[in-house]
């Protein structure tokens, strides 16, 4: 690998998000009037003017004092779970998401979840899916919520039961004969896709680019805990274009996946030339416009950086992760190294490391682990030398970046606890 990919991702903890916090950008500020060159005979502020600065003081404080009391409802419950009060726990997470509607609410869930988890009750008569439905009623023009239901809907255990002719949540990915990860999945799109048409329509621009940027790691099939999808597997799903306006059915659980033989990136043969060409996704004109996952994602990662620009130095390690991820290899100066498999380097196909540009890499072509070599230059979207050029590295972050797992922690406030553990 080329040395400076090597360090940026080294340093790829050291990336900064750069994200405001959800509950100090929802608390207005205080105002603070001073004197005024309108004041009245008597010295003081005109009547409207006092009332007026008054009231949006008291306001203020109002919001300001809510958002810490549901700050502390929070760390509350979480407690509870420490000290293994689970029952209490997913009772009083209930209780807050049937009370409240903010940008906690995703945490009440997550919570509850947790709850439900260690008791071990996600099959029990009051199923989570259920509880989900119904919150949704209440949360669904929330889209802080809906930004954690959908990682909840990706995260959580994606194994049924059939009880008296419903499908049940089991709590463990092996305690059931029927898959609905596929179902999960566009329950999760669905989410995120509501979300960031609630955020542009509230014109919280912040908020639309990193929920784009999570859709677009959300489109990515990753596969099950214990059955992830290679690289390039889910490359080659994006060739897909997933609806979201029917859910997928439930399958056995011993169904095959899908791209389970794929190993290499797909081919296409270029009718002009005749010669096998790699198969590149690049940005639609817009989500609607695309014709496959592929032009949706790469659109978003785009689009996220135009509506929050903060977001550039994540988005820009992702996609130079992904892109690494896929075509690794490579030859790359100044090192000149090419590798073409886990220790072994040299001339593939006849070819000259030597005489490789640096956005030329050599991969494999019939989606076969004993694929043909085929050497292909990479477009700049593609170009994961020069993408990862333009990440800023800093010496001191905020908090730690991974860009190969969907995070939706870091927008959330900084006094919830951490993720459950069966995340």
């Amino acid at each position: 690998m080329n040395r400076i990919f090597s360090l940026l991702f080294l340093a790829g903890g050291l990336l900064a998000s750069g994200m405001p916090c959800p509950a100090a950008a929802s608390t207005p500020p205080q105002r603070q009037d001073g004197p005024s060159a309108h004041a009245d005979d008597k010295g003081g502020l005109p009547e409207d003017s006092t009332s007026s600065s008054q009231k949006g003081a008291k306001d203020a404080d109002k919001a300001t004092s809510i958002s810490q009391q549901r700050k502390q409802s929070v760390e509350a419950i979480e407690k509870l779970l420490e000290k293994r009060l689970f029952k209490n726990a997913a009772k009083q997470a209930l209780k807050q998401l049937d009370e409240y509607d903010d940008q906690y609410s995703g945490a009440d869930l997550l919570l509850y979840y947790q709850a439900l988890t260690r008791l071990n009750a996600l099959d029990d008569s009051t199923n989570l899916d259920t509880i989900l439905q119904e919150q949704m009623k209440r949360h669904g023009g929330n889209p802080y919520f809906l930004m954690d239901a959908a990682h909840l809907y990706q995260n959580a255990s994606h194994t049924f039961k059939l009880v008296d002719g419903a499908y049940i949540r089991s709590a463990e990915p092996w305690d059931g004969e029927y898959s609905g990860e596929a179902r999960d999945r566009v329950e999760a799109l669905r989410c995120l896709s509501k979300a960031m048409q609630l955020a542009e329509k509230e014109k919280n621009m912040k908020l639309l680019g990193q929920l784009r940027f999570m859709t677009a790691q959300a489109l990515l099939v990753k596969g099950s805990r214990y059955s992830s999808l290679s690289p390039f597997q889910a490359y080659a799903a994006l060739g897909n274009l997933t609806s979201l306006k029917e859910l997928p059915g439930y399958v056995a659980r011993e169904e095959a996946p899908p791209f389970r033989n794929v190993a290499t990136v797909p081919v296409t043969v270029n009718a002009k030339t005749g010669k096998p060409e790699v198969v590149f996704y690049h940005a639609s004109s817009s989500w609607e416009t695309a014709k496959n996952d592929g032009e949706r994602m790469r659109w978003l990662l785009d689009a996220a950086i135009q509506a929050n620009p903060e977001l550039a130095n994540q988005v820009n390690y992702f996609t130079a992760s992904w892109c690494h991820r896929l075509f690794s290899y490579s030859n790359t100066v100044p090192d000149q190294e090419f590798v073409y498999g886990p220790g072994n380097a040299g001339m593939v196909a006849g070819i000259n490391p030597e005489e490789l540009k640096t956005n030329q890499t050599v991969v494999k072509t019939d989606r076969t682990g004993n694929g043909k070599f085929l050497l292909t230059t990479l477009p700049p979207d593609y170009d994961f030398i020069r993408i990862a050029a333009a990440v800023r590295v800093t010496p001191e972050p905020d908090y730690n970046v991974n860009a190969a797992i969907w995070q939706p922690r870091s927008s959330w406030p900084a006094t919830r606890g951490p993720l459950p553990r069966s995340f």
